[in-house]
């Protein structure tokens, strides 16, 4: 007996559905695939890395371990120090955080800068936060002439530097770098640099005097700010980034957004030399310039718009 079956009751699938049902199927394996690899490189990670949960484990960590060994230091929980952490010269060390969500802090000691990197160290950040308590101050990393400071991913934020606004022949000074002040290399691929402070001073987020090299990330909400009786021409400026006539900046990648100098170059104030090859510099203020420019300017690439008071700004000699 040959029951015959309405064609409407059987189903139709096109070759697009097919295709496209098959599509996902591989999309959702890949995915699957790319995330178990990443929980494996992931514990891999960690089980390199020394863990310290305080200051004398995370000091003993940086000093013994071997002159140029690359080595991992995992933080397993927000650490206060009582003095700078001093990346020692000839050690590779890589701070992270043992931190299934977020990063864990490193927290600066009042009046000194939270890290600092002397010659011929290298300090690579990978998931911490570089910071100062509310109301102390210092800047985040400070790096010496042929130092270097690498980052990955992680935050520099709620950083100040302070100086003094009075005459320099009463003791006025200027401070320079609320959250990395940079004469050696400084090379940034990801993370933010945000919400630092050089108040009566220049480079609210870095003070570059040596190499820096922005490839990725984000530098946002900083601000350089000036006060009364003070030199004008040394306070206030670069909010985002101050490249003083000794620094090389290069910008290929990243943003520069968001921050504020109360007098030249809200994003950039450049001194130096400043080649601009990709990235974001938008919504910065200042009274001259997204960017300020004194020195030498390249633009290959990437977009500068929306500043105030104007987009770039070329001081005439």
């Amino acid at each position: 007996m040959n029951v015959n079956v309405d064609s409407k009751f059987k189903p139709q699938f096109s070759r697009r559905t097919v295709l496209g049902v098959s599509l996902l199927v591989v999309l959702l394996l890949t995915s699957l695939a790319i995330g178990i690899l990443i929980i494996k490189y992931r514990d891999a990670y960690f089980e390199n890395a020394i863990p310290v949960k305080n200051e004398e484990q995370l000091r003993k960590a940086v000093n013994n371990t071997p002159s140029r060994r690359a080595v991992i230091i995992a933080l397993g929980k927000d650490i206060s120090l009582s003095s700078k952490l001093i990346i020692p010269k000839n050690k590779d060390i890589t701070l992270t955080s043992n931190k299934a969500v977020g990063y864990y802090k490193l927290i600066g000691a009042d009046g000194e800068s939270t890290i600092w990197v002397d010659g011929n160290g290298v300090l690579k950040l990978d998931g911490i936060i570089v910071t100062h308590e509310k109301d102390k101050e210092g800047s985040g990393i400070t790096v010496d002439p042929d130092g270097k400071l690498i980052m990955h991913s992680g935050e520099i934020s709620g950083n100040t530097v302070m100086g003094i606004g009075m005459p320099s022949f009463v003791g006025g000074y200027s401070r320079e770098g609320g959250g990395v002040y940079n004469k050696g290399i400084f090379e940034m691929y990801g993370g933010k640099i945000s919400n630092n402070l050089a108040s009566v001073g220049s480079g609210g987020g870095v003070y570059n005097g040596g190499t820096f090299k922005l490839s990725g990330g984000e530098i946002s909400n900083n601000k350089a700010t000036t006060a009364v009786f003070t030199e004008s021409d040394t306070r206030g400026h670069g909010g985002g980034v101050y490249n003083s006539g000794k620094g090389t900046f290069t910008m290929s990648g990243g943003k520069i957004t968001k921050n504020t100098a109360v007098s030249d170059g809200g994003g950039v104030n450049n001194w130096g030399t400043f080649t601009m090859l990709g990235g974001e510099i938008t919504n910065n203020t200042a009274e001259y310039g997204g960017v300020y420019n004194g020195g030498t300017f390249n633009k290959q690439g990437g977009t500068i718009s929306n500043n105030r008071k104007s987009d770039v700004y070329n001081w005439k000699k």
